[in-house]
């Protein structure tokens, strides 16, 4: 059957790839530069990790001086925890005490727990290898 195609081209023959939309690539070739955001070393406050958008927080439950935190981790790769950390107080003064360890949380759900020698804490935070961290606090997330 032979009649008019719904089908239309891109472009007309006579066009110029640089005057089509879909075929530009001067501004994919500008975003080779850009670093992301949330990856930016801060300058101004260091101790301060980007957020890591592949660690969710589901549940947080204490017992027995253990913080104990259920992730999901959406990511298809494991993730590298280097460090865990509490704080105690809701006081801007107090600082992290962040200790070293060497967790892998595969894709899916994946239970850790933290130590509190000092009662139940206000704030934690996890560090991963790739220089992103995540996080929560009492007020957030009542466990």
């Amino acid at each position: 059957m032979r009649g008019k195609s719904n089908i239309k081209p891109l472009m007309k023959k006579n066009d110029s790839k640089e005057d089509h939309a879909l075929l530009k690539t001067d501004v994919l070739e500008d975003s080779k530069n850009i670093v992301i955001e949330s990856k930016q070393f801060q300058e101004n406050n260091p101790s301060i990790w980007p957020v890591e958008s592949n660690i969710l927080i589901e549940t947080v439950s204490y017992e027995n001086d253990n913080l104990h935190i259920i992730f999901t981790n959406l990511s298809v790769e494991p993730i590298k925890i280097i460090s865990t950390g509490v704080k105690y107080t809701s006081n801007n003064t107090e600082s992290i005490d962040f200790k070293e360890t060497n967790i892998t949380i595969p894709s899916g759900e994946s239970k850790i727990s933290i130590p509190c020698p000092n009662g139940k804490p206000f704030k934690f935070v996890v560090r991963t290898n790739n220089g992103t961290g995540a996080g929560s606090s009492l007020d957030n997330i009542n466990w």
